[in-house]
Order: C-alpha cells, then sequence, then structure tokens
C-alpha cells in the first residue's frame, strides 16, 4: 500500500486489507475491492498454506526426480507435485508411490509433511483395498480420526 501524500509504501495484511477498505493492487495496476478482493485474497493465502505445508515432501519430490531418471516414474512424479500444489493433499496410491521410492532410493522421509486425500469415494477405497503392508506404510501420514478407522478395516 502506498500513502497517497508522501508516497511511502507500507506492507499491510490480509486481515487490514479487508477491514479497512484497501484495494489489492493486481500486477497489472487494477485495483481490487469488495467481494472479488477478498475472494482473490483467500485463494492466494490458501495457496501460500498449501505450498508451506508440504514443503519437505517438494524437496524430496526434487531428490527423487534428481535421482530417477525413468521418464514414466518422472512422469508419476509430476502428478504427485501436481496434486500436492493445487489440492494441498494427495491420493492415497500416490503416496505410496512415493514413499515406495524415497526407500528404494535411501531418502529419509521420516519428516515428509504430505497430507492424504480420505474424503474422497475413489481415495476411501484405494486404502481400504491396500495390503497390510502398504497400509502401515502410508498409516503415520493419516490423521488419528481416519487412522482407527482404517486400523479397524485393515489390520484386523
Amino acid at each position: 500500500m502506498f500513502n497517497v501524500n508522501n508516497n511511502h509504501q507500507l506492507k499491510v495484511g490480509s486481515s487490514c486489507i479487508k477491514q479497512f477498505n484497501i484495494a489489492l493492487l493486481e500486477k497489472d495496476g487494477r485495483r481490487i475491492y469488495g467481494k472479488d478482493r477478498n475472494s482473490k485474497i483467500n485463494k492466494l493465502i490458501d495457496l501460500a498454506r498449501i505450498s508451506s505445508s508440504n514443503k519437505i515432501t517438494f524437496q524430496l519430490l526434487n531428490e527423487l526426480c534428481k535421482i530417477n531418471r525413468d521418464l514414466e516414474q518422472n512422469n508419476m512424479f509430476i502428478e504427485c507435485w501436481t496434486q500436492l500444489k493445487v489440492n494441498g493433499t494427495i491420493e492415497p496410491k500416490l503416496a505410496l508411490f512415493l514413499i515406495n521410492n524415497f526407500i528404494e532410493s535411501n531418502i529419509d522421509y521420516s519428516k515428509v509433511d504430505m497430507k492424504i486425500d480420505v474424503k474422497r469415494k475413489k481415495c476411501k477405497e484405494q486404502i481400504s483395498k491396500m495390503s497390510k503392508k502398504s497400509y502401515a506404510l502410508i498409516r503415520l501420514l493419516l490423521n488419528e480420526k481416519t487412522r482407527k478407522e482404517y486400523d479397524k478395516m485393515i489390520l484386523l
């Protein structure tokens, strides 16, 4: 934000922008106000949250791409990257694919921060059809409630 009287710049957070009806300035110079501005701000915040929440996973994916030169596998890595970047979550079968690649490439994935999609029917089916061994690999990436649900189904 620029002070029109002295042309000094001030960085303002999203709450202040909304509260004081400050325009969101687009790269092309357009000013956005009201609902359109709030919607754009919310989308930007969501994108930032997604990117920061999967930071370690993105770093490990980069390592995998450097190690593995197989085109088909790199296309799978790109699919994983895309799901995480767009949704903030990844399908269970792709999470398993990544973990198996981390193991094969001797990459420590103990601090991986990817979140598995467990809301869509397709994803629930992927987990329910996993072997005990496969499920054990992704289990720690699930939240406690989901873990309890699938533990009963798969581990018993």
